[in-house]
């Protein structure tokens, strides 16, 4: 049977546009998944910079540690640089520490949340985004060493590998350096979930209706026919 489910969401949300600008904030110790998502905005055609805390920083010493090169200072980032973004993008791995411990980086979370923006993270890179206080009543994706942050921060666990609930999009554990790390990380799911929020705003509202009918009508259509072959 084919259900409707499979033909509630428009083709078009896929087809991912060019132009979105996003920004990564990163600290010593910043996690493999940074190469990842950075590396999937940009096969979008998107535009990604990386604010760091210092203006050389270096990659997670668990898995092939690189060189991450930063474009703006987090102390440099202020309301009118943020407006000129669209999301906020913390990857996993060991910066976590410093990122929490740094008031700027909380502030400038804080502040471009509030400017609209799109705010994510995943692993334990949720800790940060409890510390910046935005998460109070946003339903949070489990994460082993993020949900106690989170709920004392007033948020809320749930356990789904990628939420996205009211801008803020979070994607649960990769299990650690021993348990998969950044390989089990759902990375690309959080990048598409960004991606489906940005691109639902880029559509009109007449061209989401006709795509989301079109499409349903469709699976209407496959479903009676396989109906009708199975009568005969």
């Amino acid at each position: 049977m084919i259900t409707g489910s499979i033909y509630s969401t428009p083709l078009l949300v896929r087809a991912y546009v060019p132009g979105h600008r996003v920004m990564i904030l990163a600290a010593n110790g910043v996690g493999e998944t940074y190469f990842s998502a950075k590396n999937k905005f940009e096969s979008w055609g998107w535009s990604v910079i990386t604010a760091g805390l210092t203006s050389s920083v270096t990659s997670c010493p668990n898995t092939n540690p690189r060189p991450v090169p930063v474009n703006i200072l987090i102390s440099e980032v202020n309301n009118n640089t943020l407006s000129q973004y669209e999301c906020i993008f913390i990857p996993s791995g060991g910066h976590w520490l410093e990122l929490l411990n740094d008031i700027t980086t909380l502030d400038l979370i804080s502040d471009a949340y509030n400017l609209g923006l799109i705010i994510s993270s995943l692993c334990v890179g949720i800790r940060v985004l409890a510390a910046a206080n935005i998460v109070s009543g946003i339903n949070i994706a489990y994460d082993i060493n993020s949900a106690s942050d989170v709920l004392a921060a007033g948020g809320i666990t749930v356990n789904e590998r990628v939420i996205s609930h009211r801008r803020i999009v979070t994607g649960g554990t990769g299990g650690g350096p021993s348990g998969g790390g950044a390989s089990q990380a759902p990375t690309i799911a959080v990048c598409e979930a960004i991606a489906d929020i940005l691109i639902s705003e880029d559509l009109p509202l007449d061209i989401v209706i006709v795509a989301i009918t079109g499409v349903t009508m469709l699976g209407f259509i496959l479903y009676f026919k396989r109906k009708k072959r199975n009568l005969k």
